[in-house]
């Protein structure tokens, strides 16, 4: 098998040709390019086109669906992930044990109130079983 290497522009236009997706609606593309932008962080978005002028910027692929909100839906996942906009939370109680966790929060917002609402839970249970700390003082 010969290997071909050819252009964003070139791969775009095979994308048209090719009718993979007779449910797009007319005119609507459906592949968008994204853009990776990469300087003190990473930033993704979807482009139109293949046309990029910043040097510390680029095409990193191309991400195509049956319609844009497919592929924008999509793409704000993926999105969050690659923005480290994903959070995991670990409650533990005062000795350090771990209560309860959640992970795979998008957005920190979110992650907080997760947090807020799993420690306000936590707070809400009987505290069965529960054994004081043995005091250190010393009484005479």
């Amino acid at each position: 098998m010969t290997k071909e290497t050819i252009t964003y522009s070139e791969l775009a236009r095979r994308l048209d040709d090719c009718k993979l997706f007779n449910n797009a609606p007319e005119g609507q593309p459906v592949y968008k390019f994204v853009r990776w932008y990469e300087h003190s962080g990473v930033v993704v978005s979807l482009r139109d086109d293949d046309h990029v002028s910043d040097w510390d910027a680029g095409i990193a692929g191309v991400i195509y669906g049956e319609t844009t909100d497919d592929i924008e839906f999509a793409f704000e996942e993926w999105k969050d992930y690659i923005e480290g906009n994903i959070f995991y939370i670990v409650v533990k109680d005062p000795d350090g044990e771990v209560i309860d966790s959640l992970g795979y929060i998008r957005g920190y917002e979110q992650a907080e109130r997760e947090a807020m609402a799993l420690i306000d839970y936590e707070l809400s249970k009987p505290r069965t079983g529960h054994k004081p700390k043995p005091d250190k003082r010393i009484h005479k």
